[in-house]
């Protein structure tokens, strides 16, 4: 894969709320961020770096754009940033915690054009991450039971939202645990929004694919969650789902819902409701073919 262009100025496209664009301009340009940033992930034209701009800890993606239907789509507002960007925009809306947007650049070396993402850095490890330790038994069970209800309670609310994700993956949520409080409800937050969407067309179908792919990407790293864990976050995502649309329940709330309020609502729901989706999730990860990635998200940590 070429490596990013280093000529040329960069110049804002999309901005967040009070963000200084010839400011990160200057400092993609100027800054010397690049001797200690540190390479994320690589994969189909995408590079993604932490790094460190204007002080401040950010996420760097670099979008090459390499083919004339790409370059199309970027400067008509349809690139891979700008669908982030969007995504980003709706769950920032709903209340649902995403990696806030910074600014969104762009630059030209003869024909060839490259997009910059600027993203405040989520602190934590990924979902994907926890997954591991608790198959490998390094994390309590008491946690891995709450780590699996934080998870159906974020997805409860983003379905509730109206909104779906087509890439819900593990390492794509970032896990915030709470340093003073080891039992209090982790945050879970998406690192990368480019593929949320409106819940539109095919709704049932898009809300199973949102919760399939939770497990596909853990499965095809050989980290299954437990069937426990499973049910723990299917009936969250139901009871944090009933209390937003008919109970009224902020996001706020239901995102840190008690387990003896998810029992109560559950228990005026017909028998079965809970776990009423999982045939259909278990039969759509049976569809899926190979569940193996690419590129694999765990390479880091396998050789700590």
């Amino acid at each position: 894969m070429p490596t990013p262009i280093v000529s040329t100025l960069w110049k804002p496209r999309r901005l967040g709320v009070d963000q200084d664009g010839p400011a990160w301009a200057r400092a993609l340009d100027q800054e010397p961020w690049q001797a200690t940033s540190r390479e994320l992930k690589r994969d189909d034209g995408v590079r993604v770096l932490a790094a460190t701009l204007k002080g401040q800890p950010v996420v760097l993606k670099f979008y090459r754009h390499d083919s004339i239907f790409v370059r199309v789509r970027s400067r008509l507002g349809m690139a891979a940033g700008d669908r982030h960007w969007a995504g980003a925009a709706l769950l920032a809306a709903e209340g649902l915690p995403c990696a806030q947007t910074l600014a969104l650049l762009s630059r030209r070396e003869g024909r060839q054009r490259e997009d910059c993402l600027v993203l405040d850095r989520l602190e934590g490890p990924t979902l994907l991450e926890c997954m591991a330790l608790a198959h490998r038994g390094q994390m309590p069970v008491r946690r891995q039971h709450t780590l699996a209800r934080a998870v159906g309670l974020e997805v409860g609310c983003l379905l509730a939202a109206g909104l779906h994700n087509r890439d819900h993956k593990p390492s794509n949520l970032i896990v915030g645990f709470d340093a003073q409080d080891p039992d209090a409800m982790p945050t879970i937050a998406v690192a990368d929004a480019q593929g949320v969407r409106r819940l539109e067309g095919d709704k049932a179908r898009h809300t199973i694919r949102t919760q399939a792919t939770l497990i596909i990407e853990a499965i095809g790293t050989g980290v299954t969650p437990r069937r426990a864990l499973i049910a723990a976050a299917l009936r969250a995502a139901v009871a944090a789902y009933t209390a937003r649309r008919f109970a009224g329940l902020s996001v706020e709330e239901a995102l840190r819902m008690p387990k003896e309020d998810e029992r109560r609502i559950l228990a005026v729901l017909p028998s079965g409701t809970a776990l009423s989706a999982w045939p259909m999730i278990a039969q759509r990860i049976r569809l899926h073919g190979d569940p193996r990635p690419k590129v694999d998200p765990l390479a880091g940590s396998r050789t700590r």
